[in-house]
């Protein structure tokens, strides 16, 4: 595998604060924020199939009932902080649900816009609702606009060296334009992507920790979050 924008200084440090957490809260969180199990899903091989999704699969499956909710700011603020990306018609997967080096849980989830190539972005809560983080640094975003790469992209590289990481070592590579590195990208089949570790390393470096989530914090989150998304 090849990890794209693996140029350090992408990394943001301490632009946003968050307090710590467990994963059960923030899957409390989510809980209130999306559609309920769809009764298809519940009767699925008589409950069963429901009874064996691990929470992140099946809060994914909760997500694809209603995925125009970050386009409609539904998630909290999310759709807020995904900017124009969010109307792109993205396809998102729940990936992983854990706690980063900063102690603060989250989300990790992929996406992908039509004709376009996979990226990461971050879900957490920052003591008052849900939010995103998209990040910049190790993501398969261009630079310096930090958008998705799609046939209808328009993005100028080229002018620089990309920072590319592969077997642990980081080089620079330089590309005649940017043609030419949309096609070394595509003909990768998959092997130019995101790395998640970095993903993960930029979310922690940016998101300062900030106190420590309480049960009356939580609840008063997820009262905060239902209502927004039963408006």
């Amino acid at each position: 595998m090849e990890y794209f924008n693996m140029n350090p200084k992408f990394i943001r440090i301490g632009e946003s604060s968050a307090p710590a957490g467990t994963v059960q809260q923030l899957g409390d969180i989510l809980d209130v924020g999306l559609p309920p199990a769809p009764k298809y899903l519940k009767e699925l091989d008589n409950g069963q199939y429901l009874a064996s999704l691990t929470q992140v699969k099946l809060l994914g499956k909760r997500f694809n009932e209603a995925p125009d909710i970050l386009s409609y700011d539904l998630l909290g603020d999310a759709g807020s902080d995904l900017g124009s990306i969010v109307g792109l018609g993205l396809e998102v997967s729940f990936e992983e649900l854990g706690v980063a080096e900063n102690g603060v849980p989250y989300l990790f989830c992929s996406a992908y816009e039509d004709c376009g190539q996979p990226f990461a972005f971050i879900l957490y809560c920052d003591g008052r609702t849900i939010r995103a983080h998209l990040p910049h640094y190790g993501n398969m975003l261009t630079a310096p606009e930090f958008e998705p790469f799609s046939d209808f992209t328009e993005f100028s590289m080229a002018k620089n060296p990309v920072f590319i990481q592969r077997d642990g070592h980081v080089s620079l590579r330089h590309f005649a334009s940017d043609g030419e590195l949309y096609e070394y990208i595509v003909n990768s089949n998959g092997d130019v992507t995101y790395s998640k570790e970095a993903c993960l390393k930029d979310f922690s470096a940016c998101i300062k920790r900030n106190g420590e989530l309480s049960r009356e914090q939580v609840e008063s989150i997820c009262e905060n979050v239902a209502q927004k998304y039963n408006m």
